[in-house]
């Protein structure tokens, strides 16, 4: 469904893919070249970036921090 959706942006730049989980909200960001923001308050943490070898764009603690969050 995601790629499908994918399919029919016309500018892949302008998504970001937010998630918990890095072995499957993030790993989709991370295969597809999707800039991502791993949220620490559910499945993984910025600890298991290195072990996972699933790597976001960016790490936030809360969601809330990304009101504030400078994405350039």
């Amino acid at each position: 469904m995601w790629l499908r959706l994918l399919g029919r942006l016309e500018k892949e730049d302008e998504i970001i893919l937010i998630g918990d989980n890095l072995e499957t909200d993030i790993k989709l960001g991370y295969e597809q070249n999707i800039e991502t923001v791993l949220v620490q308050t559910g499945v993984h943490n910025k600890e298991d970036i290195e072990r996972l070898k699933i790597y976001p764009t960016h790490v936030v603690n809360t969601l809330m921090d990304l009101v504030d969050y400078n994405f350039d």
